[in-house]
């Protein structure tokens, strides 16, 4: 296994820069999936936009570097577009357009484009737990999350179920998956309770 390279930028510095990508890793996250849109080579709904594929290939990269700059930059990509992918299991209708599309192969059917969409969302979630090192990076994948929600969520056919689908999927990654974001949260998630058992 290769080491991961070390980061020699002040920790402030760091994450002064690391929440600037952050926010530009939301802003390419949520719209990256409808790219297939603007190009002759892919159609709607293709497989390797909406999935984990590209995902994947980012997170080889960035997850090399102990520095929180690339770090954020992807989790902001993978909390945006899993996002992106949730609503996309609600559409009005199973039909059509809805439904993903395989290069040379052509439209999958409804059940596969369920099982593959939620899948990228599990994975996602947990590129995005081994993406987070330290709490402020837990906090910041959290707020990159709820903002893509706020942002995405108007104009779509559905909203609870997303956001119940997301929830999910989230606690079945954080309980079963091992990674530094899932030890992060279960404590965090201790601590909330206890708080409101004070309160």
């Amino acid at each position: 296994m290769r080491l991961r390279r070390r980061s020699h930028q002040p920790l402030a510095f760091q994450y002064f820069f690391g929440i600037g990508l952050l926010i530009v890793g939301v802003l390419i996250g949520i719209d990256f999936p409808d790219i297939d849109q603007r190009t002759v080579l892919l159609n709607h709904r293709s497989l390797l936009t909406h999935g984990f594929i590209a995902p994947v290939i980012l997170f080889r990269f960035v997850y090399l570097y102990r520095s929180a700059v690339p770090r954020l930059f992807g989790v902001g990509v993978c909390t945006a577009l899993l996002v992106h992918l949730a609503f996309d299991l609600f559409p009005r209708a199973w039909t059509g357009f809805a439904l993903l599309t395989v290069p040379v192969f052509g439209r999958t059917s409804a059940l596969f484009s369920k099982i593959w969409l939620v899948l990228s969302v599990i994975v996602l979630f947990y590129l995005t737990l081994l993406l987070i090192q330290t709490l402020l990076e837990f906090l910041l994948a959290t707020g990159s999350l709820i903002l893509s929600v706020i942002a995405y969520a108007p104009g779509e056919p559905a909203v609870i179920e997303p956001v119940l689908l997301m929830t999910v999927c989230a606690i079945v990654v954080v309980a079963i998956l091992p990674s530094p974001g899932g030890v992060i949260a279960r404590k965090f998630g201790v601590v909330v309770w206890r708080l409101r058992r004070i309160f």
